[in-house]
């Protein structure tokens, strides 16, 4: 039997969530959004980002790869516009977050409040030295620069 945990009003195991790869326009399709049990967010960065050119999407034998390149409104916008119109909508949101270093994750998620969840996008997670870090290695400052145990 598959166990059950609950995170706020969401329990795991039977919830319909869509991922942050932006698959869903929220406030272009409210009325599909609705039939979801919360609704995440495309990754939010503290910079505005435009993403890679196109082709984004390649078909291959054994799926489908996608570059995008976390476009988003950046931050500030998202805060002033695009939360306060998703707030509308009525459902636990989950605010996925992406940053290069653990500041830019550690000044989002301050600025949250009222969510389901928070989850943190890694995949662009760098060290000081600009040099990319292994997932596995970013959770200590994560942890500090959050305010968690180290």
């Amino acid at each position: 039997m598959l166990a059950t945990e609950r995170l706020g009003d969401i329990r795991r195991g039977d919830t319909v969530l869509l991922n942050a790869s932006g698959c869903l326009d929220a406030l272009l399709a409210p009325e599909v959004a609705r039939q979801l049990d919360g609704f995440v967010t495309k990754t939010i960065t503290p910079l505005p980002r435009e993403g890679n050119a196109p082709p984004r999407i390649a078909e291959t034998a054994y799926g489908m790869l996608n570059a995008i390149g976390l476009a988003n409104p950046g931050r500030k916008r998202f805060l002033s516009d695009t939360l306060p119109q998703l707030r509308e909508l009525a459902l636990p949101l989950w605010i996925s977050v992406g940053g290069f270093c653990a500041a830019d994750f550690a000044e989002t998620c301050a600025q949250l409040d009222d969510v389901e969840a928070i989850e943190l996008n890694l995949c662009r997670f760098r060290r000081r030295d600009r040099r990319r870090l292994p997932r596995r290695d970013a959770a200590p400052p994560l942890r500090k620069a959050l305010g968690g145990p180290s």
